[in-house]
């Protein structure tokens, strides 16, 4: 693929101890093209497909990216961000929205996420 434009299949397992309800499964593919990207899920067994569209872009020290997603039968997310490197550090902060299809499940709110690389 060109330098801009990558792909990423995989397969993801996520379990809860002691909540073996909210465990799920999902196979993915993701694509990514000049900061456009676009991701579908297959959900497992009884999981919800989801599939979402975001964009980022460099903005000054750090990069800006949104994005949206649909939980197929349960609800739709929004996300905007921005973060940036700080030596080995990423450093985040977000804004969530979720729209649940039943309402007493909404959620919105923000985050700060901190990552480290070697």
């Amino acid at each position: 693929m060109a330098e801009n434009m990558t792909y990423d299949v995989g397969y993801i397992s996520v379990i809860y101890p002691g909540d073996n309800s909210a465990d799920f499964e999902e196979a993915y593919i993701a694509f990514n093209f000049y900061g456009l990207n676009i991701l579908y899920s297959d959900g497992q067994n009884d999981s919800p497909d989801y599939a979402e569209v975001g964009y980022s872009v460099d903005a000054g020290p750090g990069s800006f990216s949104i994005s949206y997603g649909d939980y197929d039968g349960v609800g739709e997310n929004s996300l905007i961000g921005y973060d940036w490197g700080v030596g080995n550090f990423t450093i985040g902060f977000y804004y969530y929205d979720f729209e649940a299809e039943v309402a007493a499940n909404d959620d919105d709110g923000a985050y700060v996420s901190i990552g480290y690389s070697m």
